[in-house]
């Protein structure tokens, strides 16, 4: 009696524990469900399936890509163009009024090679202040004679001045007297040793200057005395016409090298 009531409690236990390892495996089951479900969700556990990792690679790599090819695109902007405090300090060179510059043509002009309308440019000499800095002008008439006895003319109207640290203003000036080379090697430019003959300069006397405003001088002597004055007065009342500079011949030209005593325009 007692073996076959411990027979029935062993089986009873027996079957607990059955019960126990279904109710067991039955859970493991539907927690690997939920896994695999979770990982379908969010691309498979660490990372997701080689599919999806090289389509996130891929979105990154375009994403970087994308931003180096905007910031190429941007920081050349930004570095060319000047500060605004840089723009803003320009145009603020003031040539002091009726005061005398000495330019020196930095290529030749003349009725044979130009035209109404071509540009012209000039190295200040003195004063000092303004050394090397750049005249830019315009030729506002051009007109050959053509014949020995006729008269060729050239109108030089001054705009403008660069500074070397590229400050520019505005420059109105009058030509006063005009200076050619003379006795300088090779025009004073340097030899093959890097050498540069002294130059001296003479006064052009047969060129005649007409002042802007129909006041004429001849340049045939020296600006001095009642003449001087007149001019001196005439272009410090602020004439900014261009001056024509005229002379005998069939053609009028300037070598490079030529240089103008002008007079800047105000009182």
């Amino acid at each position: 009696m007692i073996s076959n009531r411990q027979t029935a409690k062993d089986r009873a236990i027996h079957k607990a524990n059955d019960n126990s390892s279904a109710e067991s495996g039955v859970r493991s089951a539907e927690f690997g469900v939920r896994r695999s479900a979770f990982g379908v969700r969010n691309g498979g556990s660490r990372g997701g399936s080689p599919g999806n990792r090289e389509r996130d690679s891929r979105r990154y790599r375009h994403k970087r890509l994308a931003y180096a090819i905007g910031l190429l695109m941007i920081v050349p902007a930004i570095t060319a163009a000047p500060p605004a405090s840089a723009r803003s300090n320009r145009d603020e060179v003031k040539a002091p009024q009726s005061t005398l510059f000495t330019l020196e043509l930095l290529s030749p002009v003349g009725t044979a090679r130009n035209k109404k309308g071509d540009a012209f440019r000039c190295a200040v000499i003195e004063p000092a202040q303004f050394r090397s800095a750049i005249v830019d002008g315009v030729l506002t008439k051009v007109k050959a004679s053509g014949k020995a006895s006729g008269k060729s003319e050239i109108a030089m109207a001054f705009r403008s001045i660069t500074m070397p640290n590229g400050d520019t203003g505005k420059f109105e000036a009058q030509i006063a007297e005009v200076y050619e080379m003379a006795g300088a090697a090779n025009q004073g430019r340097a030899d093959s040793e890097g050498r540069v003959a002294a130059r001296s300069y003479r006064k052009r006397d047969a060129v005649h200057i007409a002042l802007g405003a129909g006041i004429g001088a001849l340049i045939g002597g020296v600006i001095a005395g009642g003449k001087g004055a007149a001019i001196g007065a005439a272009i410090g009342a602020g004439l900014a016409a261009a001056g024509t500079l005229s002379e005998k011949g069939p053609d009028l030209q300037f070598a490079d090298g030529t240089r103008f005593v002008v007079r800047t325009a105000g009182r």
